[in-house]
This record gives C-alpha cells, structure tokens and sequence, in this order.
C-alpha cells in the first residue's frame, strides 16, 4: 500500500510541506536530489544519513546567528539539531560551546562532544547559569527546539527558550532560529495544532537595546551539502554520533514502540 501524507502549510508560505511515515513512497525527482556517497564509507551508513536534513539544518541555524570562528556560543535543545548545532560551532572553531537541555542522556551526549551541559531545570535558569560562567553572554544562541519548548516547570511555554536567548546572548551578538515556529490548523495530522500560537510575547526592548539580530526559518539548503560530504569523507567529522541505538528493517516495529514510550521517547534511532 501505497500512503503519502500531506501537511498544508499556509498559502502565505507559498509551498505545501510534504512529510510521510509509510512502508512505501513514490517521489517524484527523486533522483534530483540524490547525493553519492564515497564507495570506501558506504558501510558507515550513519555517518551519511543526517546530510539528508538534520545536519545541513542544525549547521545553517549557527550561520543564521552571525557566528564566527573564536565565538561562544549557548545552543537550546539537545536533540539531533540541537546536538549538530553543537557539533558543528565545535568544528567551526567556537571558543565555548553551551548545550541547553533536561534530559541528562542528552546532555551526557553534548558532554561526549565538548560541549558544557546545561540542566535549566536544575540550579537556576539556563540564562542566569550561563551568564554565572560568563558574565557578559554569549556571542550566538542557536534556538534548536521551537515552539513545543517548556519552561524550567516542565510546562509548554511557546517563548521561552526565543526570551532566555535574548537575556543570554551579549550585546551586538545574534541569534539563530532553526527549531520550527509554524502555526497550523487542527487536522487528522495534527490534532492540536490549536496548541501553537501564531503570535506570543517577545521581549523586545533587550532585544533592541543590545542591538541584537535574529535570523529563522526553513533550513538545510543543499547547498551545504558537498562541503558537508568533504566533512565526513575525510574524517573530520563524524554525525552519526548522534544515533542512541540501531535496528534491523524487521525490527521496525519494536523500534516504533520504543520511540513513542516514554523511556526512549526523546532517543535517536536508526
């Protein structure tokens, strides 16, 4: 059986995102938008499989924020993006890299690679901890998770992490926004997308005063891409470091329970 499954974004956008969760699927182009990847590494499948969007994502969104190589920089959410985020300004060549999370496996992964882990759940909030380090802020902040983010209570609070950045984030500096602010009518897909505000409160006065910059929206260009293949091919970088357990096609459904169980639920899997 054959099943696509279309999100409508808003006719102001002028695109209709397609997104699909099915045994099969026929794209049409597809041959376009394929990469070859180097015969020595075609084993390492992990290593190549976040080129496809994760990483050119996570890469543009520190770009977005102005960054430079000696910047420090705070990224918000440790998930695969926030973790690439994080991966790449260490790369790129960051002075000090500050991972945002509350799930400590995440920030034991952020710790893996260098960055500084930050529970903002514990000890204060992510801002007044990191400014507790570094008095003046950051350079950059990368906001990697988006609207669905929550506040140091556990509760959904849609600006919270775009409002901790600019308390955090130094005068003149930038902030990057790659994590998804898309309002979107209720529908079988989505069936509380009424949750997501289309407007919230931003605190622009600091904004405006520390004559900041801010930059979102849909990431991963292509780009990227031959760069990013030259990144992996030579040994340089490694993204597959992300991934937290790996099944066989067969095992596809345990895999499918594991991740929407609460124990595994914030996980990568491939």
């Amino acid at each position: 059986m054959l099943v696509i499954a279309l999100v409508a974004a808003p006719p102001s956008l002028g695109f209709v995102a397609q997104v699909s969760l099915a045994e099969y699927v026929r794209v049409p182009f597809a041959d376009s938008t394929l990469l070859k990847i180097p015969n020595k590494l075609a084993d390492k499948v992990k290593e190549w499989l976040f080129l496809g969007d994760i990483w050119p994502t996570a890469w543009e969104g520190l770009t977005w924020s102005g960054f430079e190589s000696g910047d420090s920089v705070a990224v918000f959410g440790a998930g695969p993006v926030g973790l690439l985020c994080a991966y790449s300004a260490i790369l790129r060549g960051a002075s000090t890299v500050f991972v945002v999370d509350h799930v400590d496996k995440r920030l034991a992964k952020a710790t893996s690679i260098g960055a500084v882990p930050i529970n903002f759940t514990h000890g204060g909030s992510a801002s007044e901890q990191i400014l507790a380090i570094k008095p003046e802020g950051v350079e950059r902040c990368v906001d990697c998770c988006g609207e669905e983010c929550v506040n140091s209570e556990g509760k959904p609070q849609q600006n919270y992490i775009l409002s901790e950045a600019v308390t955090v984030t130094r005068r003149n500096g930038g902030i990057g926004v790659p994590g998804l602010y898309l309002a979107l009518p209720d529908s079988p897909g989505i069936p509380k997308g009424h949750t997501v505000k289309p407007t919230m409160e931003f605190p622009i006065s600091d904004f405006w005063f520390k004559s900041l910059s801010i930059r979102g929206g849909v990431g991963g260009p292509r780009s990227l891409l031959p760069m990013l293949v030259e990144l992996v091919k030579t040994g340089r970088a490694r993204p597959g470091f992300i991934v937290s357990a790996e099944f066989d096609i067969d095992e596809a459904p345990e895999a499918y329970r594991r991740l929407i169980s609460t124990s595994r639920r914030r996980s990568c899997s491939r």
